[in-house]
């Protein structure tokens, strides 16, 4: 049995990791086009689900959570971000192995849109005060597009541990140059009671390395995002909550919660009440943003929608159909 002198050790070296393999310099927000989850049930959670998740976007969350599967699953999921700002959709399939206690998983991410405006100088029309000052022309429109693939593994450590990896591959076009990317996941999740659940996903453990067309390079540092959920049946109920914390190298200062020079975090929140395991209702809170939405099982096919409300951005909404093979 893990004890939970073994669970702090874990934890130690999770957080030893993310000190260790994070260089020295890397691009701030690097990485923030993988921050933005996948599944209408967790965004309607406020996205605190990497203790929770059990299903085919455990590939995303944290691969650990693969190993609960007891069935094939597929997923497809369509958002609109902020808006038409931005087109976000996710396709997952995972199915357990025969004979193994493990899981293998696969996914694809699309995030991306068009309304890129490319200028120059206008020489043609130069500006009356100064003869070296010229005026700006628009001369095109660029679509941007960032992809990524996954494939994970996860494995149950007895009854109550399982642990999990993901490989990823990243490719990014943005207004006619490119960049390409490979990055590692590491999750663990762990069962001390029926009721609780508790997760760690280390995200680009070892550091996720773009290069670009343009010869330029960027890197992705390590992220330790943590989280517990619990979980109640009463009758024909079910009330589930769930709160997570995500933890940065970057120096981030205001554009997170919480700042401590370099180490910054940002918290996640939710609860969701089901009936009968057909109809679900959810709320939760996504880095202080409002979230809301709710599920409906037919068989084996589960829909999912969500809301994010957003003050300076315009509110996102989240689609997504999982079925059960």
């Amino acid at each position: 049995m893990l004890r939970c002198k073994q669970i702090s050790s874990l934890l130690t070296l999770l957080f030893s990791w993310l000190f260790l393999c994070s260089p020295l310099e890397g691009a701030k927000y690097a990485g923030e086009f993988l921050d933005l989850g996948v599944g209408a049930r967790p965004l309607g959670m406020g996205s605190a689900y990497v203790a929770l998740v059990d299903d085919v976007t455990s590939t995303y969350w944290n691969p650990a959570g693969l190993a609960q599967l007891q069935h094939k699953e597929i997923m497809f999921m369509h958002a609109e971000t902020f808006g038409n700002l931005l087109n976000h959709d996710y396709f997952g399939f995972a199915f357990p192995l025969s004979g193994a206690q493990a899981t293998l998983g696969v996914s694809f991410i699309y995030l991306g849109g068009g309304g890129i405006k490319l200028t120059d100088l206008d020489y043609s029309s130069p500006n009356d005060k100064s003869p070296y000052d010229y005026t700006f022309k628009q001369v095109g429109e660029e679509s941007h597009g960032d992809y990524s693939l996954y494939f994970s593994y996860a494995r149950k450590a007895g009854s109550k541990l399982s642990w999990g990896g993901g490989a990823k591959v990243i490719y990014r076009k943005i207004a006619g140059y490119s960049g390409t990317g490979l990055g590692l996941d590491l999750g663990v999740r762990y069962l001390p009671r029926h009721w609780l659940s508790l997760g760690a996903r280390l995200a680009d453990a070892t550091s996720t390395y773009l290069s670009y067309s343009t010869g330029e390079k960027e890197s992705i540092l390590p992220s330790l995002r943590l989280g517990g959920a619990i979980s109640k049946r009463y009758k024909s109920f079910q009330f589930t909550g769930a709160l997570d914390g995500h933890l940065f190298l970057e120096g981030r200062d205001y554009a997170s919660q919480l700042s401590w020079g370099e180490l910054s975090a940002d918290t996640y929140a939710g609860a969701e009440v089901g009936f009968k395991d057909r109809v679900w209702g959810r709320l939760g809170s996504e880095r202080g943003h409002l979230t809301a939405g709710g599920g409906i099982r037919y068989r084996n096919l589960l829909v999912d929608f969500a809301f994010l409300s957003h003050e300076q951005l315009d509110d996102s909404y989240r689609l997504s159909l999982k079925l059960r093979l």
